[in-house]
């Protein structure tokens, strides 16, 4: 069923059976929270059916579905962002029933309350750990490279220009041994944002050097080529009908697996080093806003593999009001190998 997306602040109006009272409430029930609150509504009579019908000879009133009254109301500003149950309450002013109670309609109707256009959020990797080197120790210190790559996604226009980020490299990190990162990722507005995080353990420098200097262009050329035939795959799903039926989490995730794909194939050719860390990712805004609004609850600790064979393993560590730590852990079989970095998640406005 289709889940209208709407953002605080906006309005909504829904179409019923014989609203009879003009001071008629809309109560708000979250689904993550279960909490409520209630906001005044207008009501809007139907004008197109008639009052009255002649059945077998006799005039009747209209009093079935074929009435449609509409009641509007605002979505509150403040409101957080989650999918809401929606009940309307309409006192009881006739003389049918009991006189001065309140009738609830049966059932909800939903939405799904977004972020404001204008959230900011930003997204930055702080620390990395070393918990296990690759094998053999006995070889000497780790060089250990790390690509990001971030792309902003829109849900109507799909992914934008991947944010220019220059590798971040450690030498000399070893078992036990940790680095501050303070790299921020991402900042700013977006539908969505996908990220690919690559690791390598350099074995030698001067080759690494030479030859990542091609990456830049391989991957936008390889990037462009992907994209088209990806999108080409979902143009039979309109992006408005995406974004309703809740599909804004798997538009970022299957463009974060493209970009981690499009990642492997040119590091293979342009980088002489060993996989120790591979995670694509996807983050839509609300996901975000949920992960930095203190009144929910922490993300599950979760665990996949890539397609690569690394072993990923994420848990929040600390959440706050506008902000979340998340630590992810990477284990190589391959390279026997064990790395932990840090993510911050922080909601800007």
């Amino acid at each position: 069923m289709r889940v209208p997306e709407v953002q605080p602040g906006e309005s909504v109006v829904l179409t019923g059976y014989n609203f009879f009272n003009v001071d008629a409430r809309v109560r708000l029930t979250s689904k993550s929270l279960s909490t409520t609150q209630e906001v005044q509504a207008f009501v809007m009579g139907d004008r197109d059916t008639a009052v009255r019908e002649m059945v077998n000879g006799v005039e009747r009133i209209i009093a079935d579905g074929r009435v449609h009254d509409s009641i509007a109301f605002r979505v509150p500003t403040d409101i957080a962002s989650d999918i809401y149950g929606l009940t309307v309450i309409v006192p009881n002013d006739t003389s049918i029933g009991l006189p001065g109670g309140e009738y609830e309609s049966q059932g909800f109707q939903y939405i799904r309350v977004v972020p404001p256009a204008t959230a900011k959020f930003q997204i930055s990797a702080t620390k990395l750990k070393c918990e296990h080197e690759t094998s053999p120790a006995c070889a000497g210190s780790d060089e250990v490279g790390i690509k990001f790559i971030v792309i902003p996604v829109s849900f109507s226009a799909g992914p934008g220009e991947k944010i220019p980020l220059e590798e971040s490299k450690f030498s000399d990190l070893d078992s036990g041994e940790e680095r501050e990162m303070n790299r921020a990722l991402f900042s700013g507005c977006s539908d969505a944002v996908s990220m690919a995080l690559i690791g390598f353990e350099i074995d030698n420098e001067e080759a690494y050097k030479e030859q990542v200097e091609g990456f830049g262009e391989a991957f936008e050329l390889y990037i462009t080529s992907a994209w088209s035939k990806f999108a080409a795959s979902l143009s039979t799903v309109g992006s408005a009908i995406a974004v309703a039926a809740g599909l804004g989490a798997y538009w970022a995730t299957a463009i974060a697996s493209l970009v981690t794909l499009a990642i492997g194939i040119i590091f293979a050719i342009w980088a002489p080093a060993d996989l120790v860390i591979e995670d694509p990712m996807g983050l839509t805004s609300l996901q975000l806003d949920q992960m930095t609004n203190a009144n929910f609850p922490p993300p599950p600790d979760g665990n996949y593999r890539t397609a690569d064979g690394i072993d990923v393993r994420t848990r929040v560590v600390a959440k706050m009001a506008n902000q979340c730590l998340e630590e992810r852990v990477y284990r190589s079989s391959s390279e026997n190998s064990r790395y932990c970095m840090t993510l911050q998640y922080t909601r800007l406005s």
